[in-house]
Formats: C-alpha cells, sequence, structure tokens
C-alpha cells in the first residue's frame, strides 16, 4: 500500500497559537480513486515527535489510519527543510559573500537557490530567518534527522529512507495549478481550516511527485541537496492569481 501524506507544520510550541498549527492529512488510491484516509488532523505532534521513533506511528496516533510498518510512505511538507549554504557557513566559520546583494530576494543569508528562483518566477516564498517561520523549519528538519531520512547529490530534494519519501511543498503555488485544483475537487472535502487545506494540497504534491513526477518542476540551476528543492507543480506558472 502506498500511502501520500501532506503535513502543514506549525511551530513547535504551536498549540499555544489559534491560526497556525500543525495538519496532516492522508490520501490513498482506493479502487482506482484518490480517496482522503482517516482524519484530518490539526493541533501539535510535537509529543509524537518527541515519543515515537517512525513515521507510521505518528501518522497512525493522529490520523486514525491502519498504515502498517511495510507501507510505502511519500510525505511532502510546508515548510523549509534546509538552510541557505551561505547562512550555514556565516554560523560556522566558513567563507563569507564579498557582498550582499541590494534586493532582500537575493540575499544569500535569507533565501535559499529554490526560493530565489521562485522569487524570479513569479511567486514570494517566506524566508526561515526573515519571516520568523524558524520554529517550523527546526521542527521539520528535526523530525528527518531522527528518522534518519538522508539527500544527496542524486536526488537533491528528496529525503529517503527504507519505505519513506519526504520532498517539500509549497500549497500557495496549488491554487493556481488546474492539475491540483482538479484533485482537490475530486475529494470532496468539507470546508476546512486553512492549516487543513494547506495539509490536503501537500498531499496531492506528495502523491503527483510518486506518480505522475513529471508534472513537476525539478530541481533548476544545481542547487545544493543540503538546501534542498520547493516541488512546485508545472501548470502553477503563468496563470493568474
Amino acid at each position: 500500500m502506498h500511502w501520500f501524506v501532506g503535513w502543514d507544520v506549525g511551530g513547535w510550541n504551536c498549540d499555544r497559537n489559534r491560526n497556525s498549527r500543525d495538519a496532516l492529512a492522508v490520501l490513498s488510491r482506493q479502487d482506482d480513486r484518490l480517496t482522503a484516509c482517516g482524519e484530518i488532523f490539526r493541533g501539535n505532534i510535537r509529543q509524537q515527535i518527541n515519543e515515537f521513533d517512525t513515521l507510521v506511528e505518528i501518522i497512525n496516533e493522529r490520523c486514525e489510519t491502519e498504515i502498517i510498518a511495510d507501507d510505502s510512505i511519500t510525505l511532502a511538507i510546508d515548510t523549509p527543510l534546509g538552510m541557505s549554504n551561505a547562512l550555514v557557513a556565516l554560523l560556522t566559520g566558513g567563507p563569507i559573500p564579498d557582498t550582499i546583494p541590494p534586493s532582500y530576494s537575493e540575499n544569500p543569508y535569507l533565501f535559499r537557490h529554490t526560493e530565489q528562483w521562485l522569487f524570479e518566477n513569479e511567486y514570494s516564498p517566506l524566508s526561515a530567518i526573515k519571516d520568523m517561520i524558524g520554529s517550523q523549519s527546526t521542527k521539520a528538519m528535526h523530525l528527518l534527522r531522527k528518522l534518519g531520512l538522508r539527500t544527496s547529490a542524486e536526488q537533491c530534494g528528496v529525503w529517503r529512507r527504507g519505505t519513506v519519501t519526504a520532498i517539500e511543498a509549497y500549497p500557495t503555488t496549488c491554487k493556481r495549478s488546474q492539475r491540483m485544483t482538479q484533485l482537490f475537487t475530486s475529494l470532496n472535502l468539507e470546508l476546512m481550516e486553512q492549516d487543513k487545506t494547506d495539509a490536503v494540497y501537500c498531499a496531492l504534491v506528495a502523491y503527483v511527485f510518486a506518480t505522475e513526477r513529471d508534472s513537476l518542476v525539478a530541481p533548476q540551476g544545481n542547487p545544493s541537496p543540503s538546501e534542498g528543492w520547493i516541488w512546485i507543480p508545472v501548470d502553477a506558472f503563468n496563470h493568474p492569481a
């Protein structure tokens, strides 16, 4: 069985935040139809991250699903899964740039290659530094490290271990994608909080990544594997907002 999971990440203490919390959504293909499974969870999964050693346990606990250990899981996560090489070098005593560009979108400390590429192509992604989503980013990075998922130059933007694959998604772009909109509509879900909606869109990115990857923009311009890559629907460009 292959499961497609979306995680809209809340901060470490998002249970104190009324507007932004963790959300998890699980999809599977049953009887040739994509279906939402279990409960779409909204809350904080910090406790589960601390208590459990597998992604299966975390998802089953919060989404009331019955995923088993050998099942395949593709997980799409809405938060930066890496920091820029320039920022890492700054923090660890490495070389620094001779100059910093006046445009904040080109600042190598604030934005990774994948985010700078998005700025060049109609979007304005958030920065883990400038926009205070470092809590969310470290939460997701911590979980990937705990689960032992790794990336490499051969699979930039993809973290893998065993039957689990994780990627980075950007739900805002999905809402300008005809393909993603059609898939979302086909699920026939009731109106949900924004966190849950974004988690479903992330799960759809996981599904498309696993089944029709050419529908997503592959890494452009040789980004660093440690920085990662945001997987965006190809048809999310050149469409009105």
